[in-house]
Protein backbone atom coordinates (compact mmCIF):
# COMPACT_ATOMS: atom_id res chain seq x y z
CA UNK A 1 0.00 0.00 0.00
CA UNK A 2 3.12 2.22 0.82
CA UNK A 3 3.95 1.75 -2.83
CA UNK A 4 0.69 2.59 -4.24
CA UNK A 5 0.62 6.36 -1.88
CA UNK A 6 3.99 6.63 -3.12
CA UNK A 7 3.43 6.26 -7.01
CA UNK A 8 0.27 8.26 -6.79
CA UNK A 9 2.06 10.89 -5.05
CA UNK A 10 4.61 11.18 -7.70
CA UNK A 11 2.11 11.36 -10.13
CA UNK A 12 0.41 14.13 -8.80
CA UNK A 13 3.91 16.06 -8.56
CA UNK A 14 4.26 15.10 -11.99
CA UNK A 15 1.26 16.66 -12.70
CA UNK A 16 1.24 19.77 -11.03
CA UNK A 17 4.94 20.46 -12.59
CA UNK A 18 3.64 19.94 -15.98
CA UNK A 19 0.43 22.47 -15.29
CA UNK A 20 2.93 25.14 -13.62
CA UNK A 21 5.17 24.63 -16.61
CA UNK A 22 2.10 25.06 -18.73
CA UNK A 23 0.92 27.83 -17.14
CA UNK A 24 5.21 29.94 -17.59
CA UNK A 25 4.51 28.93 -21.15
CA UNK A 26 1.31 30.87 -21.68
CA UNK A 27 2.65 33.63 -19.96
CA UNK A 28 5.22 33.84 -22.23
CA UNK A 29 3.18 32.78 -25.23
CA UNK A 30 4.91 29.74 -26.41
CA UNK A 31 3.04 27.23 -28.72
CA UNK A 32 5.42 25.58 -30.83
CA UNK A 33 7.49 22.69 -30.65
CA UNK A 34 7.77 19.07 -29.64
CA UNK A 35 7.93 19.45 -25.88
CA UNK A 36 5.52 22.26 -25.54
CA UNK A 37 2.78 20.32 -27.71
CA UNK A 38 3.50 17.23 -25.95
CA UNK A 39 3.06 19.44 -22.11
CA UNK A 40 -0.52 21.13 -23.45
CA UNK A 41 -1.72 17.90 -25.02
CA UNK A 42 -1.13 15.90 -21.62
CA UNK A 43 -2.67 18.89 -19.57
CA UNK A 44 -5.39 19.42 -21.59
CA UNK A 45 -7.45 16.03 -20.56
CA UNK A 46 -6.96 17.61 -17.19
CA UNK A 47 -8.25 20.70 -17.83
CA UNK A 48 -10.72 20.73 -20.44
CA UNK A 49 -12.99 19.09 -18.17
CA UNK A 50 -12.36 21.98 -15.57
CA UNK A 51 -13.00 24.70 -18.42
CA UNK A 52 -15.72 23.40 -19.36
CA UNK A 53 -17.60 23.69 -15.70
CA UNK A 54 -16.35 26.94 -15.00
CA UNK A 55 -18.22 30.19 -15.98
CA UNK A 56 -16.45 32.67 -18.78
CA UNK A 57 -13.83 34.92 -17.65
CA UNK A 58 -12.36 36.55 -20.94
CA UNK A 59 -9.21 36.15 -21.46
CA UNK A 60 -8.61 34.99 -17.86
CA UNK A 61 -8.37 30.84 -17.78
CA UNK A 62 -8.80 29.67 -14.26
CA UNK A 63 -8.55 26.20 -14.98
CA UNK A 64 -5.23 25.92 -13.69
CA UNK A 65 -5.82 27.27 -10.40
CA UNK A 66 -8.27 25.03 -10.02
CA UNK A 67 -6.53 21.60 -10.91
CA UNK A 68 -3.90 22.94 -8.14
CA UNK A 69 -6.50 23.04 -5.72
CA UNK A 70 -7.91 19.37 -6.69
CA UNK A 71 -4.55 18.06 -7.41
CA UNK A 72 -3.85 18.97 -3.61
CA UNK A 73 -7.10 18.22 -2.25
CA UNK A 74 -7.04 14.74 -3.47
CA UNK A 75 -3.31 13.97 -2.29
CA UNK A 76 -4.62 15.01 0.97
CA UNK A 77 -7.14 12.63 0.96
CA UNK A 78 -5.07 9.91 -0.68
CA UNK A 79 -2.13 10.51 2.05
CA UNK A 80 -4.96 10.43 4.88
CA UNK A 81 -5.49 6.94 4.36
CA UNK A 82 -4.14 4.59 6.37
CA UNK A 83 -1.32 2.24 5.84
Amino acid sequence: MDFVLQTLNILADLLLLLLFIRVIFSWFNVRSGAIVKFIYELTETFLAPIRRLLPSTGFLDLSPLIAFFIIELLRGLINQIPV
